[in-house]
């Protein structure tokens, strides 16, 4: 049987961190940042005032921010929807970084009762390329139908450089890809992961 596959990203699509990070970790060290005005999700650590990401990684870690944080806004109910409607769910997820995100990650999973919908977690390592992830996941498993990301290089490395081509994007709105045009991109911009339902054909 031909598996029907959406891979979803973890942090600020599953997960809410933006919000830890703003109010618990950014007050500890005496910083004040606001995830409304990001303009990277990938320099955050900047936001916190620090040169070297390295700093920000020990602070995330020593606050347990992925392991408190909380489901994204209709997680679960989109999740549970994807699955009732025969797509098999898969994150792929950026964590790399932490020192065991594959356990913590999956404990966070079932704390939320969110595993029962996830076939496979894939943690990508620091420096590496989501869309190899994407490639061997559609060799060994089955059609991508969709990909739900916040990061647009992401998705465009997906788009241009994979060997494979992805039913659907979606881009899942944030501060830091507001001055990304998607009109012409086969790239869906959405703002509650409920939309999602309507990119599931």
């Amino acid at each position: 049987m031909t598996r029907k596959i959406i891979v979803w990203d973890m942090d600020e699509v599953i997960t809410n961190t933006r919000d830890p990070i703003c109010n618990i970790l950014a007050p500890s060290i005496g910083v004040k940042t606001c995830w409304q005005n990001w303009k990277n999700s990938q320099e955050i650590y900047k936001e916190l005032g620090h040169t070297n990401p390295a700093d920000s990684i020990r602070l995330l870690i020593e606050h347990r921010i992925i392991e408190t944080c909380k489901p994204e806004n209709n997680a679960y109910e989109t999740l549970k929807a994807a699955t009732e409607l025969g797509y098999t769910n898969i994150i792929v997820t950026a964590r790399g970084w932490h020192p065991n995100p594959y356990d913590v990650s999956w404990a966070w999973l079932k704390e939320h009762n969110l595993s029962q919908f996830i076939y496979k977690l894939v943690v990508v390592p620091v420096f590496g390329q989501k869309f190899r992830a994407l490639e061997s996941i559609r060799f060994n498993l089955g059609e991508i139908c969709l990909f739900v990301e916040d990061t647009y290089n992401n998705l465009l490395d997906t788009l241009v450089l994979s060997s494979f081509k992805v039913k659907n994007y979606a881009l899942m709105d944030r501060p830091w890809n507001q001055n990304v045009d998607v009109r012409n991109l086969p790239i869906t911009r959405i703002h509650d992961l409920l939309e999602i339902k309507s990119l599931l054909v």
